[in-house]
């Protein structure tokens, strides 16, 4: 006999499936062009069952933000598993990012003005992921990739700021996710590398420029 599925089981399934039918939209299309009424239509509820569950679209974008920070999370730590050397696990991740970018709405970025609460938690999230990078650089460093003599702290706030400056001077009308996502990583990452991860760097360049 099939068990049933209690009404509060049911609301959070169907709430994840929201944010994954919507985040995927949101990729392809943009925030704005994302009508709630058409994300109702996708999963085959009524509008008024989507709204007792997301009062807004923000709340929606909020949760696909939060979705992709932990696909994020269990990416790197599949990574972490699968490779014991550090530069291993930094090439596997910024291909699987840049691909992904490639794929991505050109609106994702400029949209993201809109939604400033949204806007705020990537900001606060980066914050709070400061000890995790910090960890990382360290065993870059004692493993003979990442430059000794560097201010971390410093190149920490460096990078998060590329995307204030990605926002303030409207780049992403000029130049496409994908670019902005692998020269953003590039500057980042290559800039701090000792001559033996600058080496393996180029190599994943070269992937990318055929």
């Amino acid at each position: 006999m099939a068990k049933k599925v209690s009404s509060v089981e049911y609301r959070k399934s169907l709430k994840v499936k929201i944010v994954e039918i919507a985040g995927e939209m949101f990729k392809q299309h943009g925030f704005k062009a994302v009508k709630m009424d058409v994300v109702a239509q996708k999963l085959c509820i009524s509008k008024r069952t989507l709204y007792e569950i997301f009062p807004n679209k923000e709340e929606i974008i909020m949760e696909a933000v939060k979705m992709n920070f932990e696909h994020d999370r269990e990416m790197y730590e599949k990574a972490m598993r699968n490779n014991n050397d550090l530069m291993d696990v930094i090439i596997e991740l910024l291909s699987l990012h840049i691909n992904e970018a490639k794929t991505n709405s050109p609106l994702l970025i400029e949209e993201l003005e809109n939604y400033p609460r949204v806007l705020e938690f990537i900001k606060n999230h980066r914050k709070e992921n400061k000890d995790r990078v910090y960890e990382f650089m360290k065993k870059g460093q004692k493993e003979g990739y990442f430059l000794k003599n560097i201010n971390i702290d410093l190149v920490y706030e460096i990078v998060n700021s590329f995307l204030d400056a990605i926002l303030q001077k409207a780049l992403y009308k000029k130049y496409s996710p994908a670019d902005i996502h692998y020269t953003t990583l590039m500057l980042g990452m290559r800039g701090i590398c000792t001559q033996k991860g600058i080496e393996k760097i180029d190599n994943l360049c070269s992937k990318f420029a055929e």
